[in-house]
């Protein structure tokens, strides 16, 4: 099997199990059998460098922070974790409180900016796209011999 072609049975795969309501448990998939038959197009974009900010070791950077910060550090640990509660509960409303308290708020936006453009570099996967896939899975438990068919005419 191709590659492109296990791309798009993952894709399919992930669409099919969102919203599934699974209880908690562990559950046993010994003798299970799974076919698949898709027809379309899979398109993979150019891969794509970015600055992998949620994947920064947040912890460290904080020890780190706290580490060079010497005979401040009692101050800057309580402006973290007073910026990050207000930053939780505020969610995206957080940039609309601090504006009211900053001068220039544009020049602060590109200050972060330009910090984190500063950061090193990964290399992301480019964009998968699969278009007018026809798709029919079957699931087989062979131990109780049970079928269960999904297609998308459904």
């Amino acid at each position: 099997m191709s590659n492109a072609a296990i791309a798009a049975a993952a894709n399919f795969l992930g669409k099919e199990a969102k919203g599934l309501d699974i209880p908690a448990g562990v559950y046993n998939l010994d003798g299970l059998e799974v076919r698949m038959k898709l027809r379309g197009k899979v398109k993979k974009g150019e891969d794509e460098e970015y600055v992998p900010t949620t994947s920064v070791p947040f912890k460290a950077v904080l020890a780190l922070v706290f580490q060079r910060m010497g005979i401040q550090q009692p101050l800057m640990r309580q402006m973290f974790v007073d910026a990050m509660t207000q930053a939780l509960l505020d969610g995206e409303k957080a940039e609309e409180y601090v504006k009211p308290f900053t001068k220039n708020y544009e020049t602060w936006e590109q200050e972060v900016t330009s910090t984190l453009a500063a950061l090193p570099k990964a290399t992301r996967n480019g964009k998968l796209t699969v278009n007018g896939a026809d798709y029919v899975l079957e699931i087989v438990h062979k131990t109780n011999a049970k079928a269960a068919a999904i297609t998308n005419g459904r």
